[in-house]
């Protein structure tokens, strides 16, 4: 399967799940989750351990509007409908943008969470481990 910024990966290799990762302005992670990954059916409750949320996973987060991580994204070679740029509605400072579907919008907004406080998703890191 080609990638969508040009290069190629393979789902069925050693390693890999299905996950593509890049990171724009610093610190704001860039998703697209293919939807046999093990982390398309998790990132539910992956993004529900790692905030004080109890609602549903979708309502953890917010659509905003980012000129620049928009122009990063951009120069990855996105389109612009393919773009899903939120912020975590506990912690709006935190931008994260999911480009193939909800599951991978919530899995960047985990990741965003994780490059800010690695040390504090003890509930997180103990879902992962069982």
């Amino acid at each position: 399967m080609a990638s969508r910024w040009g290069g190629a990966y393979d789902f069925d290799g050693p390693g890999v799940h299905g996950v593509e990762v890049d990171v724009v302005c610093r610190n704001v992670p860039v998703v697209c989750l293919n939807k046999a990954s093990d982390f398309e059916e998790n990132a539910a409750w992956m993004i529900q351990a790692t905030s004080d949320g109890t609602g549903r996973a979708d309502s953890l987060y917010e659509y905003c509007n980012d000129s620049d991580v928009m122009s990063a994204c951009r120069k990855l070679g996105l389109g612009k409908d393919e773009i899903c740029i939120v912020r975590l509605r506990e912690h709006k400072e935190l931008r994260a943008v999911g480009t193939s579907g909800k599951r991978s919008t919530m899995l960047a907004c985990v990741i965003a969470l994780s490059l800010a406080d690695p040390d504090g998703l003890e509930d997180l890191w103990a879902g992962l481990r069982s």
